[in-house]
């Protein structure tokens, strides 16, 4: 898996779990409070100033690169997002349809 296509969320969980800390121990080091810690996993909180805080307390180095995004990585992203919502519409036809022969 490309670290670079991680949520910030995973991201940190991964970390912390590659450290072999606990939520407690990251939100006692960091200053954030555990549930926050928990939603920050969960992509819940999306707040650069928390991330840096948590990040840091592990002792990493918190980084944002910007770069282009290319035409192909563009039409890339769209046709996977078509996909996904094609399947969505075909799991909630056959869902109906199930439901319908129920009645």
């Amino acid at each position: 898996m490309c670290i670079e296509q991680l949520s910030p969320g995973l991201l940190i969980r991964q970390l912390r779990r590659s450290f072999r800390m606990s939520q407690r121990e990251l939100s006692r080091r960091s200053g954030v409070r555990q549930p926050r810690v928990c939603a920050v996993e969960a992509g819940k909180i999306t707040e650069i100033a928390t991330y840096d805080r948590l990040v840091s307390a592990m002792g990493a180095e918190l980084i944002f690169r910007a770069r282009q995004i290319t035409r192909r990585e563009t039409i890339a992203e769209e046709l996977a997002a078509e996909r996904t919502s094609a399947e969505e519409r075909r799991r909630a036809r056959r869902q109906a349809l199930r439901l319908s022969r129920r009645s």
